[in-house]
């Protein structure tokens, strides 16, 4: 019976040695690893982690990696693609352990933005399927837009300046544009059963 087809491109030799647990590589990994990695992380959770703790992870991924070698099957995928599996898992893991989940929950200022466009007629049923339509929406935006409404969702509307400015080293108008801009883009995806309180 014949080979299946290889489903990567042919390793590299530095995964190969990674592969077979040389720890004289390890150097050369993280200088391949480290920036994309972040970059990465950035982009999954723009606003749940901060630099410490994507340094952690990464270092955790790499610490594991040496120590088991053979969790990383050089023949099914790039070290690339294998590292970014690894960290996403602990970064989820890691947030689920903090209880906040940011990522894939509306913060604690998510109330203070987003309401019916008919308060007094709306039930928590009502309020609860809005959200979650505007969870859906908010996944498809640019990463910054969607870094601004998680922030001011988290934050809340006095600390979402802050926030930005931290991660993505702008200025507080920068941040304010992103979310002036965003609030309009949730308006347009939700339709006009919702309104964004200023």
């Amino acid at each position: 019976m014949p080979e299946p087809p290889p489903r990567r491109k042919p390793a590299t030799e530095l995964e190969a040695k990674i592969s077979a647990g040389d720890a004289s590589v390890v150097g050369a990994l993280v200088d391949l690893l480290d920036e994309r990695l972040h970059r990465h992380l950035v982009a999954e959770f723009p606003i749940a982690l901060c630099e410490a703790d994507r340094e952690e992870l990464i270092s955790s991924f790499i610490a594991d990696l040496v120590e088991s070698p053979a969790n990383y099957r050089v023949d099914r995928a790039s070290i690339e693609h294998y590292a970014k599996v690894c960290v996403k898992r602990k970064a989820i893991d890691l947030l689920r352990r903090r209880g906040t989940q940011r990522q894939y929950e509306l913060g604690p200022g998510a109330s203070a933005v987003l309401r019916l466009a008919v308060d007094e007629t709306a039930c928590d049923m009502d309020l609860a399927i809005i959200k979650e339509r505007a969870k859906v929406a908010v996944e498809s935006f640019d990463p910054k837009y969607k870094a601004a409404l998680h922030a001011v969702w988290q934050f809340g509307p006095e600390g979402y300046r802050q926030a930005l400015m931290d991660q993505f080293g702008i200025t507080g108008n920068a941040a304010a544009q992103w979310l002036s801009r965003a609030r309009r883009m949730l308006e347009e995806a939700l339709g006009s059963a919702v309104r964004l309180e200023p």
